[in-house]
């Protein structure tokens, strides 16, 4: 529209005699330009595959396909306005025909965003929220508007009023023609452009009309004023309501300030002030799922206040453990109203707005806590409620991977949720997110262990389903097309019997299992929608090829390299790539190559010293040696004692390389030197409990070490002393140290 406008002024400017051949030469020029720069960038979008302009265009046909189905379904009256929103992350997260999959499913780089707030066409959203009259009276109104301006540039006389108009009404078709396409009349700078030039074109109407002759005047003299208070009244209406949406806009900026300094209460009151006078549907809808957050995370700061007074009562004197039932019946009367507002939140959320996002994550953990909650009420003395909270917190934990699959925290937590449910659904829910990597590797660790868990508990029934799902992987192997599988996700089989073996000690078996998965992620339709999946494999096939022969590290750096090139461009590639480059740093590392890992470590943020570059690589080589700490000595690495010593070098104040060496001295009945160790893990330590638990993991490894024995009774007896004494006891100078490490795992998978 914009160019067909720009012709028509030009031939307008261009004398009568010269516009025909002037129209010529614009198709000729429009046509050349078609050629020359289209066709280059339709390649560009094929080359593009499933980033860029290409998802987005994948994107706008999803969506538009949701707002013609709303429209057929209520074609009259629509569903209301704001519906849309409300309606479409429905559609794109539960599948359109049985045995079929989600549209954020089969193409998750279109659907990037996680939640469609839009249908990407102005006008196919209010064909959907308002149907067919309220399409027609928009229309109308906008065809009324050309009339009105073409009448008035066939009227006008003066060449400034024509060219004035003629610009005016091109503007407006412009802006018509692209929100077919697009929904910027939604955001803050173009509806001030398209309502002036509305507004200029009935101005220029309203001028032409005043200069004919005086004709029955619109509206009497004595109905004017009733016409003016008219007008003020809807003036002030409107001025009301947008007081009253600023106000709540202001109500959800302070949220965040109130959730950050730990005021729920507070919180919650500005969650509920926004909903109240939010107008727009989607700031509703988000003011509502912010409610249910921080009433969550207000019950969550309950209960952990409850559990460190419950950890506490053994060291009270008897008098005061009434006061203690006191207090905890405050706190879980507490917790119950969270609870409470947590769950009305949330349900109001899932029932204006189904596969609202996070809402039933966070009322299945908060039911999750209220069982603990009842469970903990005995060690109080106080009567537990009998009630399935376990059972509703599945239910809600299910919708929301129901919702998104590929969510790999939430499949955890619902597995856990499901050990009682057959192996079918267990092993789908470790098996689907794999599609989506998961990302960091310390979720894959909790994956493996996961499977491996299922394997060594149900080998049978694993290898069944195992047996079943194999043949879906022969068949894919065997077939040309993704779309022709019978299973979408054979390549996940491929990478979960991997886990299992892997989780067994079998790494030659695993790295042969994922090569296997890394040549059906190959398949070109598959890496078009799925772009980053072949990356996945490639660096399950490295850690695998890693732990099988850690002395040659080499093919595991070069298929590091390769997930790297092979993950897709796009505008956060360089923050998505950090967890792969901190992978293929550490296989660097276990090669010798230390300047190469540390010029890697160098470009994941801001300026960094050599000092802490050097530290950092400490942590590195201290994560290596815990991924073979569970070995027999004899069974690990030839370079492990390497590792460790360069590792306890340049990171001398890291606790976890510590424990790695007092579980060595302990091996070797080096007790002493374990002691040593141990002292200095505990002098850098900032969480007790973090000590606690190693000290405990050690114990079980070690039950006979009598040096092990006599420093966990001195540090108990060191604990049992006055606050001040044992705090003086065991705090060295200059406080303890918070390590930055490359190891988020607890110490007990290290030493498992």
């Amino acid at each position: 529209a914009l160019a067909a406008g720009l012709v028509l002024i030009v031939v307008r400017a261009v004398p009568s005699s010269y516009r025909r051949s002037v129209v010529l030469v614009a198709i000729a020029t429009g046509l050349l330009a078609v050629l020359l720069v289209g066709r280059p960038w339709l390649k560009s979008q094929q080359a593009v595959g499933a980033g860029g302009r290409g998802a987005s265009l994948r994107l706008r046909l999803h969506t538009w396909q949701y707002a013609q189905d709303l429209f057929f379904a209520k074609p009259l009256a629509g569903h209301g306005q704001g519906s849309y929103f409300l309606l479409a992350q429905q559609m794109a997260s539960v599948p359109r025909r049985e045995g079929d999959r989600p549209d954020v499913e089969k193409d998750p780089t279109a659907f990037n965003a996680g939640l469609v707030g839009h249908a990407h066409s102005e006008w196919l959203e209010i064909l959907a929220d308002l149907g067919a009259i309220g399409f027609a009276l928009m229309a109308s109104s906008l065809g009324l508007t050309f009339w009105a301006g073409v009448r008035a540039f066939l009227r006008a006389t003066a060449p400034a009023e024509k060219w004035c108009l003629l610009g005016l009404m091109v503007g407006l078709l412009a802006i018509v023609v692209e929100e077919f396409a697009d929904v910027a009349l939604r955001m803050p700078v173009l509806p001030i452009v398209f309502y002036t030039t509305i507004a200029l074109i009935w101005a220029l109407c309203l001028s032409q009309e005043a200069a004919l002759p005086a004709g029955r005047p619109v509206l009497p003299d004595r109905l004017r004023p009733v016409g003016l208070l008219a007008v003020i009244f809807v003036a002030m209406m409107f001025v009301t309501a947008a007081r009253r949406d600023w106000d709540g806009a202001l109500a959800d900026g302070r949220l965040d300030g109130f959730l950050q300094k730990q005021q729920w209460d507070a919180a919650l009151q500005t969650a509920r002030t926004a909903q109240q006078y939010r107008l727009d549907v989607q700031e509703i809808v988000a003011a509502a799922i912010r409610e249910t957050g921080a009433a969550q995370a207000a019950a969550a700061h309950r209960l952990e206040q409850l559990r460190t007074m419950l950890a506490r009562r053994d060291q009270l004197p008897p008098a005061s453990r009434t006061n203690l039932r006191n207090l905890a019946q405050q706190d879980i009367e507490k917790f119950d109203g969270y609870l409470a507002e947590c769950m009305q939140a949330g349900q109001r959320v899932w029932a204006i707005m189904p596969c609202a996002p996070s809402a039933a994550e966070w009322m299945a953990e908060v039911l999750l806590m209220k069982n603990e909650i009842e469970a903990r009420k005995l060690e109080v003395g106080l009567e537990p409620i009998r009630q399935p909270f376990v059972q509703a917190a599945r239910q809600w934990m299910l919708a929301e991977f129901q919702r998104d699959r590929f969510n790999a925290p939430v499949a955890l937590r619902l597995l856990v949720l499901c050990r009682d449910q057959p192996i079918d659904l267990r092993l789908d829910l470790l098996r689907i997110p794999l599609r989506a990597g998961p990302q960091p590797v310390g979720i894959v660790v909790n994956f493996e262990a996961a499977v491996g868990q299922i394997a060594a508990a149900e080998p049978s029934s694993f290898e069944h389903r195992m047996e079943t799902l194999r043949q879906a992987v022969t068949a894919a192997q065997a077939a040309s097309d993704a779309d022709h599988w019978l299973d979408p996700y054979a390549p996940e089989t491929l990478r979960l019997q991997a886990m299992a073996a892997a989780a067994a000690g079998q790494h030659d078996q695993a790295a042969a299992l994922a090569a296997e998965a890394v040549g059906l992620y190959e398949n070109q339709k598959l890496r078009f929608y799925h772009p980053g999946a072949l990356s996945y494999g490639l660096l399950d096939q490295a850690r695998y090829q890693f732990l099988a022969d850690a002395d040659q590290p080499d093919k595991a750096v070069a298929l590091c390299r390769r997930a790297i090139e092979c993950w897709p461009e796009v505008a956060q590639r360089e923050e998505q790539l950090r967890p792969l480059k901190r992978e293929l740093a550490l296989y660097l590392m276990a090669a010798g190559d230390e300047g190469s890992a540390s010029d890697l470590l160098r470009q994941e943020g801001g300026p960094i010293t050599d000092e802490r570059l050097k530290r950092n690589v400490g942590y590195g080589l201290a994560e290596i040696c815990g991924r073979f700490i569970g070995r027999a000595p004899t069974s690990r690495p030839a370079r492990f004692p390497q590792w460790l010593s360069r590792s306890l070098e340049l990171a001398p104040d890291y606790p976890h390389g510590h424990l790695l060496a007092a579980h060595c001295a302990l091996e070797h009945n080096r007790g002493a030197e374990a002691a040593e160790h141990l002292k200095a893990m505990e002098a850098q330590v900032e969480d007790p409990r973090w000590l606690d638990v190693a000290l405990e993991t050690l114990a079980k490894h070690f039950p006979a070490s009598d040096e092990l024995k006599a420093y966990i009774a001195s540090r108990a007896e060191a604990a049992s002393r006055p606050t001040s004494e044992a705090s003086e006891a065991t705090q060295p100078a200059g406080g303890p140290v918070r390590p930055n490490s490359f190891d988020t795992r607890k110490p007990e998978h290290t030493l498992n």
